[in-house]
């Protein structure tokens, strides 16, 4: 009587399997946000540390919070409290490098630290 359309259950066994692909690109992302935790030297220098809780906090003095926008596709927001600035961040393929802009379109990048 009911009819499961295919659609339905593909979609239905991505969320199961906790991995999306991305047809166009190819890439694959962990459908978790905190693929982003960890250590990065920063692009102005230092360090930053993303943490779980959603906060983050660089070693020269900034701290914000962050945002998963689009975990499958890797994408993130960063708002830092000094300097009001608002990161808009793609975590490459690899999961090594973040890259984007800011809100007054200066590049933002970071490399993986370990």
């Amino acid at each position: 009587m009911h009819k499961i359309v295919p659609f339905t259950l593909g979609l239905f066994l991505l969320i199961v399997s906790g991995t999306t692909a991305v047809p166009e690109t190819g890439l694959a992302y962990s459908t978790s946000c905190n693929t982003i935790t960890g250590e990065w030297a920063w692009f102005t220098g230092g360090t930053v540390t993303i943490y779980p809780d959603r906060t983050l906090e660089h070693s020269l003095g900034n701290s914000g919070t962050w945002r998963c926008v689009d975990p499958n596709r890797g994408i993130f927001t960063l708002r830092w409290v000094g300097g009001g600035y608002i990161d808009r961040l793609t975590l490459s393929e690899d999961g090594r490098v973040l890259a984007g802009t800011n809100q007054f379109g200066v590049r933002v990048t970071a490399k993986r630290l370990n």
